[in-house]
């Protein structure tokens, strides 16, 4: 085939390849110019300088299924808008000092598209090769499943990104293979320039005595984010905004190390991922804490969520440890499960916790906690008490410090009434649980006695209610999360007791008593805030009937001192407890809060009264009790000053 039949207008460049090769299998030409092309398999294209070049007019498509060869510069160079699409073979053959590239989109207006699936190759000892290059110009993408391959002494770029450059997106899937004595890059992006994603599910490799890296991205470059399966990427330079690993299985994997890192990284696993779990070993090295935004995050994978988590021994490399998020986030729930360890600070000890500790407002003045009363009055029939209170509750510890006032009415010489206010002044929780008031402790009473001199049987009823503000946080337990909830807590209770005064001497009175309480706590439901996945978690309602069986005992010490004692046992005759049944992912455990409870506690107090003189009383007692669940107990002190008026 003769040139100028190559250069005629009446021929099209296709058709005449085609004839061509019923006499030849090459075609000499100087170049290819702003044309489409669509050259089939089994057809060289050859030229010295450019063998295809568009620089006016298009957009064009360039499909190449034969070979196009040059001796020097480019085989393809495009300088406005075009798709080029190689199954067949690109290549650069010179060898001499000069650049070249195999497919090049040069200072180019409009976006162009670059995808091969062939091969694409550059030799030579000079400067400056690459196999795909975007200088100065915008692609859409770049994409190799096939091999691209450059060899030169300096700068020898398997895709170079380059002077002011912008790709959407690099795919790789084949292989991209880079040569040179010095700065031998895989991708290189450089110069102003910059990529908003490449996933690299083939090889890159780089191979050169000095300053070689996979991916190179200089300080005035960018990349947005890098998804990597390969198990041996090496990176220098600018850190991307984010760097996904792709997981195969549990032997292959990404691994990826960075040289002369700078600015930092958001870390995650790709959701291509497989759905394989464990521990992942070294997915990362060469960056320190400092330049990985987050060492956790989740992901989904065929609807399943995710969790994991980075870990260093040394701080530069970085293990992942990757499991269904629902695993641990139900160990944050309830660390009792078979393969949590063990907590205090899960989302059940929580519930468990704040509802023992409302145990303040059912027990206020319930027979065992009698002190919660006035009864010393004067002339006027009054009697007005202040106090204070250090309450304890342990496994896990909390500390509540109260201010008591109780006013007291006399209203016969059989009957007489009283109503308290209970004020948490400070309550010290542990650091995933806090408590305040949201309204004082309230309640009253109403106290009948048959004698004059308050012996023989005594009838007393009453109640108390209060709220309280809830803060919790869940603990991040493995790959699960940390998030905080607020709620409500409310309580109230109804009692009767009935108690029988006996003198047994002059200095000695017994006063058996039988009580009963129903009672009533609940935890409003809410919604965690500060996580990505926060949960829902539904009303807790615990709802009992309690028997208290016990004695006063009563032992005066002179004319104003007594030693008093309280021997009692609780029983719980009704007891229902709502489960923490939560939402918001899926395979969440639905925690049990009837297991470990206690229907019977025992309650122990001590105390003295002292009368300093007909219108003043000193009460102090000390109590300790047993809690309704397991391996939870509350110590308490109160003293409180009656005034009789």
């Amino acid at each position: 085939m003769s040139r100028d039949l190559i250069k005629s207008k009446s021929c099209v460049v296709s058709v005449c390849l085609l004839s061509s090769m019923i006499h030849s299998t090459m075609v000499n030409a100087n170049e290819i110019k702003n044309q489409n092309l669509s050259n089939p398999s089994g057809t060289t294209i050859h030229s010295n300088w450019h063998t295809v070049l568009l620089n006016s007019g298009g957009p064009y498509t360039i499909n190449n299924a034969g070979t196009i060869t040059v001796t020097q510069s480019s085989g393809i160079n495009a300088q406005v808008e075009t798709d080029v699409t190689n199954t067949g073979t690109v290549e650069v053959l010179y060898n001499s000092s000069n650049s070249g590239r195999g497919i090049q989109a040069y200072q180019a207006t409009g976006t162009s598209s670059f995808t091969n699936s062939g091969i694409v190759k550059v030799t030579g000892s000079g400067w400056y090769n690459a196999a795909i290059m975007a200088n100065d110009s915008n692609l859409s993408t770049i994409e190799n499943k096939g091999s691209l391959v450059s060899t030169a002494y300096n700068r020898s770029n398997g895709i170079s990104v380059y002077n002011g450059a912008s790709v959407e997106k690099i795919i790789n899937s084949g292989d991209i293979s880079s040569t040179a004595v010095t700065n031998a890059r895989g991708i290189s992006i450089f110069t102003n320039s910059s990529v908003n994603e490449i996933q690299n599910t083939g090889t890159i490799s780089s191979t050169g005595t000095d300053n070689t890296a996979d991916i190179l991205v200089e300080t005035n470059s960018s990349l947005g984010a890098l998804s990597n399966s390969q198990s041996n990427l090496t990176y220098r330079g600018k850190l991307p905004n984010s760097y996904n690993v792709i997981i195969n299985s549990l032997t292959n994997f990404g691994k990826i190390h960075f040289t002369d890192p700078s600015g930092s990284l958001t870390f995650g696993v790709d959701p291509s991922s497989s759905n394989e779990t464990g521990i992942f070993e070294g997915v990362i090295s060469g960056v320190s804490e400092l330049q990985i935004n987050n060492t956790q995050g989740q992901y989904t994978q065929n609807s399943t969520l995710y969790g994991y988590v980075l870990a260093s021994d040394d701080g530069n490399s970085w293990n992942l440890h990757l499991k269904p998020f629902h695993e641990d986030t139900n160990c944050s729930l309830d660390s009792t499960i078979y393969g949590c360890t063990k907590s205090d600070k899960d989302i059940a000890s929580n519930v468990k916790t704040g509802m023992n500790n409302l145990s303040n407002v059912t027990d206020a003045n319930f027979a065992h906690f009698a002190t919660y009363d006035c009864d010393k009055f004067g002339e006027n029939g009054n009697c007005l008490s202040l106090g204070g209170r250090i309450s304890h509750i342990e496994n896990p510890d909390t500390e509540t410090k109260s201010f008591i006032l109780v006013y007291g009415k006399k209203l016969s010489n059989n009957f007489r009434v009283a109503s308290f206010l209970h004020d948490n002044r400070s309550q010290k929780t542990n650091s995933n649980f806090s408590l305040s008031d949201k309204t004082p402790l309230l309640g009253a009473l109403l106290v009948w006695h048959k004698n004059l001199d308050g012996s023989g049987l005594r009838l007393k009823i009453g109640n108390s209610y209060q709220k309280k503000n809830l803060q919790t946080t869940r603990q991040q337990i493995g790959v699960s999360e940390r998030a905080i909830g607020e709620t409500i807590l409310r309580a109230e209770s109804i009692f009767g007791e009935v108690r029988y005064d006996k003198r047994i001497s002059d200095s000695f009175k017994l006063s058996p008593f039988i009580a009963i309480r129903t009672s009533n706590k609940t935890q409003q439901g809410y919604t965690e805030t500060s996580a990505n996945n926060p949960l829902s978690y539904n009303t807790i309602n615990i709802e009992s009937d309690t028997l208290l069986i016990g004695t006063h005992i009563n032992k005066s010490l002179g004319d104003r001192f007594a030693i008093n004692t309280v021997l009692g046992l609780e029983y719980d005759t009704s007891y229902n407890a709502s489960s923490i049944a939560p939402t918001g992912i899926n395979g969440l455990t639905t925690v049990n809060l009837e297991s470990d409870y206690e229907d019977k506690r025992a309650v122990i107090a001590l105390g003295f009264d002292y009368d300093y003189d007909q219108e003043k009383k000193l009460i102090a007692k000390i109590q300790y009790n047993k809690l309704p669940y397991s391996g939870m107990s509350e110590t308490t002190f109160y003293m409180n000053m009656q005034f009789a008026f």
